[in-house]
């Protein structure tokens, strides 16, 4: 590839032997890594489970109660599944800006999930998905627009949803 990958751009680096995944929006500079050698916020290491869900951003704060209503949604799909799910807190980073009129949630499947499974996997998420998603904005918690992406092993989004648009669907979204 030449030059910078594109804004918002899926990137995978090596950071001293590791993979990492993460999302590409300015290149680093040394004062923007994390003394555990990560972008703040901005990339973890791949999931070791079969399904990661990820929350927050660098800009935003996490309340409690999306947190809770989080742990509740994984463990919902580890009842509703019987996979591994795994949930990530993406930690407000002091003095980063951002505009979030959308709580988005990220559902990522793992690559150790069958090929034959996905389907299946991402019918039943996008279904107890959409379910609290519909009963928190009822509830009036959080923000009054939240969403959900589900994506493959391959990171490329797989459904989308929001409380504002309904099922979108992805490809026209490219």
């Amino acid at each position: 590839m030449d030059g910078l990958p594109r804004l918002g751009q899926r990137v995978t680096i090596d950071l001293d032997g590791t993979l990492v995944d993460g999302v590409f929006f300015f290149p680093a500079t040394k004062h923007d890594l994390a003394p555990e050698g990560f972008l703040y916020a901005d990339m973890t290491p791949k999931p070791e489970a079969d399904v990661r869900i990820s929350i927050g951003k660098a800009y935003e704060n996490v309340s409690d109660e999306r947190r809770e209503a989080t742990e509740a949604l994984a463990e919902d799909f580890r009842e509703v599944t019987g996979l591994s799910v795994d949930l990530e807190v993406i930690e407000r980073v002091p003095k980063r800006m951002g505009i979030g009129p959308v709580e988005w949630t990220a559902i990522y499947i793992g690559v150790k999930v069958a090929d034959t499974l996905i389907e299946k996997v991402t019918s039943d998420l996008y279904a107890k998905a959409k379910q609290r998603f519909t009963d928190r904005k009822a509830k009036g918690e959080g923000r009054p627009n939240k969403g959900f992406v589900i994506y493959g092993p391959d990171g490329k989004p797989l459904r989308r949803w929001d409380t504002e648009n309904g099922d979108s669907d992805v490809d026209e979204k490219r």
